[in-house]
C-alpha cells in the first residue's frame, strides 16, 4: 500500500491556513507569501476589531480565502514538480 505524500499536500495546507492564516504558506516553504497572508489578516482583524456587530461568518471567510490560497499555492507547486 503506498504511503501518501505530505510533502506539499494541498489539503493541509489548506487546513493549516484556515486555522492558522500564513502557516499554510510557510509549510509550503513559500516565507514570504506566509508572512504577506498574517500581515493580511492582522491588518483586517484590527478593522474587524473597531467594528461594531461583526457577523460571524467574516472570521470564517477570512481562514477559507487564506486556506484557499495555499490550497492553490500547494497545487501549482505540484503542477511544477
Amino acid at each position: 500500500m503506498k504511503k501518501p505524500d505530505l510533502k506539499n499536500n494541498p489539503f493541509i495546507a489548506f487546513a493549516l491556513s484556515f486555522l492558522f492564516p500564513g502557516i499554510g504558506m510557510y509549510y509550503l516553504k513559500q516565507w514570504g507569501k506566509g508572512t504577506l497572508n498574517i500581515g493580511i489578516v492582522i491588518l483586517l482583524g484590527a478593522m474587524l476589531f473597531k467594528m461594531e456587530n461583526v457577523p460571524v461568518f467574516i472570521p470564517a471567510l477570512i481562514g477559507i480565502a487564506s486556506g484557499a490560497w495555499a490550497y492553490l499555492e500547494a497545487d501549482a507547486i505540484a503542477k511544477e514538480n
